[in-house]
């Protein structure tokens, strides 16, 4: 019973624009799974993904999000028609922050201005797309029919963009897709304001909140992956280093280690400045004048 009304709560949270968003999804992979070499390469794309090392990963991050709206339940930010925001952040928001550590670290950039960013990315997103954009809806026909519209124009821009003949042709679809936008942000701001009542309620806030408690609560997540990350590149070219001497190889691993601890930013600064002079270190004494080296440098710049 409890399962019957789970699934119907899920069912009944769905807009008519989700709606129609979904139908033209499901129309989309139906098509392009008609190809036999689609069908092929999306087989090959499911091996990567489902390898057992990104696969042990994946499930690593669905089990910590478990315990996230574990927590949220006990606190009070969590019931059954959370469950469609749910879903919606993890496969837009969460799937995509996993997926874009890797970016972060191979351009060396600071963890704590990619996490301010993540806050407020998903603010601006949630503000603008969950309480102006989606809150309020046209029949869903006419999203539909929009919807299908706006998408082909989006993709066709997107195809044509690179080309400056379809120039014209491009700017006429930026048009159509900015309008739409734009008469839906307008609707969608008159209804709130005419209904400012019904709009301020604590299911309003649940589903505002619920979505930035789990992006925060996800960060702890995303700082351990990619300190692992990070320590397991660096390990992985003092393999390439030391491939005979693996006394040395240990000791400079728990040196460094010492020295960066589960700073990131450490890290960061040592594979930058300081991993490409271990590849001359003959003994433990060059390792630790090289670590002495960074570590003086690195206070300096601090001071």
């Amino acid at each position: 019973m409890e399962h019957s009304t789970l699934i119907g709560t899920f069912i009944k949270s769905f807009n008519n624009r989700e709606i129609a968003i979904l139908i033209w999804f499901i129309v989309f992979v139906g098509f392009v799974s008609s190809s036999k070499g689609v069908r092929d390469s999306a087989k090959n794309v499911l091996k990567s993904i489902f390898g057992k090392r990104i696969l042990f990963t994946l499930l690593t991050m669905l089990f910590y999000l478990t315990l996230e709206i574990s927590i949220l339940n006990l606190i009070g930010f969590w019931d059954t028609t959370q469950l469609k925001n749910a879903i919606v952040w993890v496969l837009f928001v969460a799937v995509g922050l996993f997926f874009s550590m890797h970016e972060v670290e191979s351009k060396n950039k600071r963890l704590d201005k990619f996490f301010i960013s993540i806050l407020w990315t998903n603010f601006k997103f949630i503000l603008i797309l969950e309480f102006i954009v989606n809150l309020h809806t046209f029949n869903i026909f006419f999203e539909f029919i929009c919807i299908g519209f706006i998408t082909i124009c989006a993709l066709l821009s997107t195809f044509i963009s690179t080309d400056e003949k379809h120039s014209q042709l491009k700017n006429i679809c930026d048009y159509f897709v900015s309008a739409y936008g734009l008469v839906v942000l307008v609707y969608s701001i008159i209804i709130t304001i005419n209904n400012f009542s019904s709009f301020v309620t604590f299911e309003t806030l649940l589903s505002f909140l619920f979505p930035i408690l789990l992006t925060i609560l996800f960060i702890p997540f995303l700082y351990v992956f990619s300190l692992i990350f990070i320590y397991e590149k660096l390990f992985l070219r003092l393999e390439f280093f030391f491939k005979e001497n693996h006394e040395l190889k240990r000791f400079t691993k728990r040196k460094l280690f010492g020295l960066c601890k589960l700073r990131t930013s450490s890290l960061q600064k040592f594979n930058e400045y300081g991993m490409a002079s271990l590849i001359n270190a003959k003994n433990e004494q060059d390792v630790l004048r090289i670590i002495s080296g960074f570590n003086e440098n690195n206070e300096t710049e601090s001071d």
